[in-house]
């Protein structure tokens, strides 16, 4: 569930968790100066000649593949190079925590805290998460967009490791950093999922199903939480004269679906699309796309209208399927047990 905001969404809720922690704890107090959390490169917390800041930097200096679960779904693609799966891409993040004293046992003090606050907050709970992204959070540094990142939702919890950085890790990170060497802790965050933007396509529904099982017991009852959507009406709007390419006309513009129930805006929406009529030399041909979550259908009423824009779309009919958080609406068959409706004429 997690996009690509999703890294800067995990260095915004550790900086942002750990100052409140201290704030709680009134080390600005104890220390007598303010204490600032931050997300910078080393070079860039304090350049030569400056003084000595109040300071607890969290810096990412590593980003690695997450090696138990970049193996899964390994197999993406068929053949053809058609994408027939989404794997995720998982990430381990890797922290140096390094702090700054303008007095004397100032950074000992800092240290100490910051360490106790990962040894404390092994796991950053979903609440924690929301709380910090929410737009309603006063922060001129926080941009909006990481409320969007979806890291609370993501599958995996977001994790926190030591990490040993031996004498001569350490030596080479900090030579490569170009900055003064100070006191310092290294920390992995794990496991960061960020979805694929690419949409697998669909193929055609089993058109029968043969199932023979013994009822043992009456299922018990319940609420429904899923309901197969049913299309209520279709209507094709193409934007302009179909584009030729080859032997192929292609067109865009945008479906008008309407379902017999209401869509919620955080349900997710794909509309699949399958030709009837191919070519000899054609193959088969099906496009899939997705809305995005967040969407706004129809009005008030009891029906949901779906405006769906589609491109690149090759002219001839198409089965039609909606699917709402993976219930597919169902195609009708004729006498010959073939596909027939809904279809419509790009």
């Amino acid at each position: 569930m997690s996009s690509p905001y999703a890294i800067a969404a995990v260095s915004a809720v550790l900086s942002r968790y750990l100052k409140e922690t201290l704030v709680d704890e009134k080390i600005a107090d104890v220390l007598g100066d303010d204490v600032v959390v931050s997300v910078l490169p080393p070079d860039r917390v304090m350049s030569p000649g400056d003084d000595e800041p109040t300071q607890i930097n969290m810096y990412l200096h590593q980003v690695t593949h997450n090696t138990a679960l970049s193996n899964l779904n390994f197999a993406s693609r068929d053949s053809q190079g058609n994408v027939i799966d989404t794997p995720q891409l998982p990430l381990n993040l890797h922290y140096l925590l390094t702090v700054y004293g303008r007095t004397p046992y100032a950074a000992e003090i800092l240290l100490g805290h910051a360490m106790r606050f990962f040894h404390d907050v092994p796991v950053l709970g979903r609440d924690v998460i929301r709380r910090i992204l929410s737009p309603e959070v006063e922060d001129d540094n926080l941009p909006d967009i990481l409320a969007e990142a979806g890291l609370a939702d993501q599958i995996e919890q977001i994790k926190i490791t030591p990490e040993i950085l031996n004498t001569e890790d350490m030596s080479r990170l900090w030579s490569a950093i170009q900055s003064q060497f100070r006191v310092s802790a290294a920390y992995q965050v794990s496991v960061v999922l960020i979805d694929s933007q690419h949409v697998p396509k669909s193929s055609l529904p089993v058109h029968e199903r043969v199932v023979s099982v013994e009822r043992l017991e009456e299922a018990e009852e319940g609420d429904v939480v899923g309901v197969v959507p049913i299309i209520q009406a279709l209507k094709v709007k193409n934007s302009g004269a179909p584009v030729n390419e080859g032997d192929l006309k292609f067109v865009m513009g945008e479906l008008k679906v309407t379902l017999a129930d209401k869509v919620g805006k955080e349900q997710s929406v794909t509309l699949s699309l399958n030709k009837t009529e191919l070519a000899v030399d054609e193959g088969q041909r099906s496009y899939c796309i997705t809305m995005p979550v967040g969407h706004k259908f129809g009005d008030d009423s009891e029906l949901a209208v779906i405006h769906i824009p589609y491109e690149q779309v090759v002219k001839g009919t198409y089965l039609v399927r909606i699917g709402v958080d993976g219930n597919e609406s169902h195609l009708a068959v004729d006498a010959d047990g073939k596909f027939e409706t809904p279809n419509v004429v790009f």
